[in-house]
């Protein structure tokens, strides 16, 4: 490589690197998703769970969808694993998995919410196969 490639490169680099610095995706990002104001219901929602658990509380997760295997997901601590306590999926085979993973299937999971309850049997309620739930595509 000769001096004047070094140079561009080297160029380029700074730009680069001064982008960063500047914009910092990663604040910027967060900052955006807080500002948004959510606008697709005028119906307020309620939490599915009163007091939903934290996510380190929950040390197994299974996934299962219609006609295939179920996924088991199970919490490992830090002298099972190479790195700190994590999760390791145990079937249908065995994995280690990236923590953020099944730690954003849990926080999805416990932040779900309803804007509508109807009891089983009243005036009106929509039956599970009306509502898309029958059968069901995952447990």
């Amino acid at each position: 490589m000769n001096f004047k490639t070094t140079a561009v490169m080297m160029f380029f680099l700074a730009i680069l690197l001064g982008w960063f610095l500047i914009e910092r995706p990663d604040q910027k990002a967060d900052a955006d998703r807080s500002s948004v104001v959510r606008t697709t219901s005028s119906v307020a929602e309620k939490p599915i769970f009163e007091n939903p658990p934290e996510v380190d509380d929950v040390s197994a997760v299974t996934v299962t969808r219609a006609g295939e295997d179920a996924w088991r997901f199970e919490r490992t601590s830090a002298e099972d694993s190479q790195d700190d306590a994590g999760w390791q999926m145990v079937a249908p085979g065995r994995f280690d998995v990236q923590k953020w993973q099944v730690d954003s299937i849990v926080r999805t999971v416990t932040a779900l919410k309803y804007q509508i309850k109807y009891a089983p049997g009243d005036a009106g309620a929509v039956t599970a196969a009306q509502a898309g739930l029958e059968p069901p595509r995952v447990e």
